[in-house]
């Protein structure tokens, strides 16, 4: 994670991003559906990459991330969390056993969702 947060300090600050003067924004990623990844993950060598628990630290690291830099972030994340009835405490969006149909309804593959 130390990684991604350096890699996105550096690709935000890059001096041919800075010399285009853009309006930036910063998009956390939404919550992946372990029990879709799985198939995906048993071909990988080092085991699973998108869990539910990952993805989340992806989506704090780029907020912070964008806190500290003054970027605003589209926390497409804590959207999809909410609308899929997530609370603190209980199990993350997308583990395995969540079986949330509103997640699986905004995951859905190729499919648009209405997420506002």
């Amino acid at each position: 994670m130390p990684e991604f947060k350096k890699n996105l300090i550096k690709l935000v600050q890059h001096p041919s991003v800075v010399a285009q003067n853009p309006k930036l924004i910063l998009i956390a990623p939404a919550p992946v559906q372990e029990s879709k990844q799985r198939y995906i993950d048993d071909i990988r060598e080092n085991g699973p990459k998108r869990t539910a628990e990952n993805t989340k630290r992806y989506a704090d690291a780029v907020i912070e991330r964008g806190t500290e830099l003054g970027i605003p972030v589209l926390d497409l994340w804590a959207i999809f969390a909410e609308k899929a009835g997530w609370k603190d405490g209980m199990p993350l969006p997308g583990s395995v056993g969540d079986n949330n149909p509103v997640l699986d309804q905004l995951l859905a593959d190729g499919k648009r969702a209405n997420v506002v």
